[in-house]
């Protein structure tokens, strides 16, 4: 982009250029014998068209450093906004994974009580079956028992008649 600046010619320095051909000889004529003043008046005029071409061009990049910062404003704007917002969405992110992470933990650690509750559980359940063989296995005995008790009763009774019936 610079180098295109630097090789079309300045609208001052065309004009120079065509202003001095008109009014100071040629770096070729003066070196043919033409006295030595209107060299350095040559070179006088193209230094105050350079720099005067500097000015404006320096005054021309000003003006459009300007501009770039009254258009850049709107964007360094929007990108403090944007800068805000991802702050905001990273701390609401930190704050959800934090809570994840309790949540994660307080699951495994419910998890861990759970196990234990069934472990309980199962050994509890265990123990009542085996409660319950027992009770079932006693209420055969008692059976069992109760039926030697009528018999015992029966014979009991066979004997206290016949036994009365002897007396």
């Amino acid at each position: 982009m610079e180098q295109a600046e630097e090789k079309e010619p300045m609208p001052r320095e065309a004009e120079a250029h065509e202003s001095d051909e008109a009014e100071a000889p040629s770096v070729t004529e003066a070196t043919e014998g033409e006295a030595e003043a209107p060299r350095t008046s040559e070179a006088e005029a193209m230094e105050s068209v350079e720099v005067e071409d500097l000015r404006l061009c320096c005054a021309d990049m000003t003006a459009k450093a300007a501009t770039a910062w009254e258009q850049a404003a709107p964007l360094v704007a929007r990108i403090k906004e944007l800068e805000e917002e991802l702050t905001r969405v990273a701390d609401e992110w930190d704050t959800f994974r934090s809570r994840a992470e309790e949540a994660t933990a307080s699951a495994k650690a419910l998890a861990g009580q759970l196990g234990a509750k069934q472990g309980t559980h199962l050994l509890m359940k265990g123990t009542l079956a085996e409660a319950l063989k027992v009770a079932k296995a006693s209420q055969v005995e008692a059976l069992e028992l109760e039926k030697e008790v009528s018999r015992a009763t029966e014979a009991s009774v066979e004997v206290q008649a016949v036994l009365e019936a002897e007396i």
